[in-house]
């Protein structure tokens, strides 16, 4: 049976992925530790980061539950909330505490690698973000308010 070519974003990174291993893999150098490398091209950017698959230290088991975290609410194929991503987590066999997820799906989400939208929603992969902005509330007036406030204030 022929291969089928990649037709979503998703798909292509991940051949393009699995393609740049096999490529390293059969290359026969050792790859340098931080290898990192980025191609920019009408208006996209592709950084392609090599690293060992198991890293020593607390960063290491950090990256490796970030990566679950995101495979978590991929696999779902929808938004998930703090609790049920923990709850996905610890079902997995990556049990730990409360806060260590959240500073996990805080830095996730700083980097746009998983996007929370407030209001219930959870979080969720960047290509489910929603098309219409959210309305945030303002906590002050504009600066120009406040002169039409204390100009119609007696009081003041």
């Amino acid at each position: 049976m022929p291969a089928v070519d990649p037709v979503t974003p998703d798909e292509i990174a991940a051949k393009s992925a699995a393609d740049v291993l096999a490529a390293l893999r059969n290359c026969g150098a050792k790859v340098r530790r931080g290898l990192a490398v980025v191609a920019k091209s009408n208006g996209l950017a592709v950084e392609v980061r090599v690293r060992p698959l198991t890293h020593p230290g607390p960063r290491g088991r950090t990256v490796e539950r970030e990566e679950a975290i995101v495979e978590v609410v991929r696999a779902a194929g929808r938004r998930l909330t703090g609790k049920e991503i923990r709850r996905a987590m610890a079902d997995a066999g990556m049990e730990c505490g409360a806060s260590t997820i959240e500073k996990d799906l805080a830095r996730l989400s700083a980097s746009g690698r998983l996007v929370n939208v407030r209001g219930g929603d959870g979080y969720g992969l960047p290509e489910w973000a929603r098309s219409a902005p959210v309305e945030v509330p303002r906590l002050f007036p504009e600066p120009d308010e406040w002169d039409r406030r204390a100009a119609s204030d007696p009081a003041a």
